[in-house]
């Protein structure tokens, strides 16, 4: 079965050579200009963006997933490939700037052909927001999340620190994925259940856990909470409850493991009770206390619990005004 990036590149094949041959001729005359120099390419930054202004916008996706397949197969360190690898970099970045406008299954290519050397561009995030900007209000799909897991291996040996909140990101939505269902993290029991439940149930809950923060605070913010608020509103309470006691009941005689996606997913249903004025809510949160957990995961006890002290050191046990 062919790839969401093979069956969007066979389309470009399809619809004509024009700008994809008027891209080589770029390139082409860019290697007549330098030769195999090893130099900043100032001037072709204001050649590319004056070449992606002068295309139809609907060649524009099609064009960006060819650079980003080049991109990852030149090698910038050879000197004759060199120039094309700067072009194609220049381009990328040059085509998101202009948030191109893109169907479903090429946004999808877009991030699962996206590729960095180095990551310390703008262009880092973009393809993840295009491939979002379909999943407003619906489940993500098999997919994004497909496309989420190979922009996220891309990106795993790439350390600027512009790719921190990127990566972070692309493994919330990787932990949606049902064929991916963590093996030792207590958010494992969570995963089963959203399986398991129907797609409109299972909706509201993806959408809550969906509303993660890349904050490292212990507190939420009044926006996120004023969100948050709004997608609980699609839980019934009494459902809201029962989930945090089934999802916060451990084994006494299992350790406690949990990792850093699976802190954020913990920490989002700490700060809902912020939002709660049901008394057996913080009593069932409390349980993380008295929870027999891993040495290697102290740590996320340590980030976990300082969220709880805040929730119980808060008077805001009420739903926030508007």
């Amino acid at each position: 079965m062919a790839t969401i990036s093979e069956d969007v590149a066979q389309a470009a094949a399809d619809s004509g050579p024009t700008s994809l041959e008027a891209w080589s001729q770029l390139i082409s005359a860019a290697k007549s200009r330098y030769g195999e120099k090893r130099v900043w390419l100032s001037g072709e930054h204001f050649r590319i963006a004056q070449f992606v202004d002068g295309l139809p916008a609907t060649d524009l996706p099609l064009l960006l997933i060819h650079a980003n397949q080049r991109y990852r197969a030149l090698d910038p360190t050879k000197d004759d490939e060199y120039i094309e690898s700067a072009c194609c970099s220049i381009l990328i970045s040059t085509i998101h700037g202009r948030v191109p406008t893109a169907s479903e299954s090429e946004a999808l290519a877009i991030l699962s052909t996206a590729y960095h050397h180095c990551g310390h561009g703008s262009d880092v995030a973009p393809p993840l927001d295009l491939a979002l900007s379909f999943y407003v209000n619906r489940l993500y799909s098999l997919e994004l999340m497909d496309a989420a897991s190979r922009y996220r291996d891309s990106l795993r040996k790439v350390r600027a620190r512009a790719t921190v909140n990127t990566r972070r990101r692309l493994l919330w939505i990787i932990w949606h994925d049902p064929r991916k269902i963590e093996r030792a993290c207590h958010t494992r029991k969570i995963q089963l259940a959203l399986s398991a439940m129907d797609e409109a149930r299972k909706l509201a809950w993806e959408m809550l856990f969906r509303h993660n923060s890349l904050s490292v605070a212990s507190k939420p913010g009044k926006e996120w909470l004023r969100r948050a608020q709004e997608l609980l509103a699609a839980i019934e309470p009494i459902e809201f409850v029962e989930r945090l006691d089934e999802w916060f009941t451990f084994d006494e005689q299992t350790e406690v493991s949990v990792g850093y996606t699976g802190w954020a997913m913990l920490r989002t249903l700490i700060w809902c009770g912020y939002l709660t004025t049901d008394q057996r809510v913080l009593p069932i949160l409390c349980r993380l206390r008295t929870a027999k957990w891993k040495k290697r995961n102290l740590n996320i006890r340590r980030k976990l619990l300082n969220a709880l002290e805040g929730l119980q050191a808060s008077s805001a046990q009420a739903p926030i005004s508007s």
